[in-house]
């Protein structure tokens, strides 16, 4: 849980929540909540742990000039109609979360499902880092791909592992998300996943491995006529990857 003061007045700074309906995924004790709740429009709060839930009920029970809605529910088990009709919401503009370490690649991938304006996340740093890596480098990854496919992510700033209770081993970093006009694909998504779990070797060798062969059979001649065969595919760039799926 997020305890840094200042950590905390940057985020709801950098979210800029006055006037609009926010959507917080796990609100723990309130320590982020309360801020958003000063200018919010709405604030919608979907938290899983029971105890958790009451405090942040008995937190906002008797300010009746806010109006927060708390959710108790798993957040990866809910649709966006699902949580609008329960906040009696018409619309999401904004979401923030400090995200659980260990459904950080679920929850990102799942929000492609969402229409808001902008997400501001706090994440491991390392998974931060591999979000708006570059073709080509160390960290190009599915989660590159799949990020940027579907945000423009803007690395906002580090937060010491100090700032935590309990503190973690590692440090965290902000990351604001906008959308972008891609709309979700399925099969497209599940051809990155499958493709970048070769990420090291090079286009023709990954398209010849079992289950993409069998998958995509004309994939070896689609990567020939592109000329992205002898590429890494670490190195390939949104677009070619794009490009070759729609030639698949």
């Amino acid at each position: 849980m997020l305890m840094d003061e200042k950590a905390l007045d940057y985020e709801t700074a950098m979210l800029g929540p006055e006037g609009k309906t926010v959507l917080e995924i796990g609100g723990g004790t309130g320590n982020l909540s309360k801020r958003i709740a000063e200018t919010a429009k709405k604030l919608i709060i979907v938290e899983k742990d029971e105890v958790m839930v009451e405090a942040l009920t008995e937190l906002f029970e008797f300010d009746e000039d806010k109006d927060v809605r708390v959710i108790h529910a798993d957040f990866l088990g809910l649709s966006e109609a699902d949580i609008m009709k329960r906040a009696k919401a018409k619309r999401i503009d904004l979401i923030i979360s400090n995200v659980p370490y260990v459904i950080s690649s679920p929850l990102l991938f799942k929000l492609p499902e969402f229409s808001f304006e902008q997400a501001l996340l706090c994440l491991q740093k390392e998974f931060v880092q591999r979000m708006v890596a570059k073709p080509g480098e160390r960290d190009w990854s599915r989660l590159s791909v799949m990020t940027q496919l579907y945000f423009r992510p803007i690395y906002l700033r580090s937060v010491k592992r100090g700032s935590f209770r309990p503190m973690p081993q590692v440090d965290s970093a902000m990351v604001m998300l906008t959308k972008t006009d891609e709309k979700r694909d399925a099969d497209r998504d599940k051809f990155i996943e499958r493709l970048f779990s070769h990420r090291k070797n090079t286009v023709h060798s990954a398209l010849r491995a079992g289950e993409l062969e069998t998958n995509y059979p004309k994939a070896d001649s689609a990567a020939e006529r592109l000329g992205l065969g002898e590429r890494r595919v670490f190195t390939l760039t949104l677009d070619e990857i794009k490009r070759l799926f729609a030639a698949l």
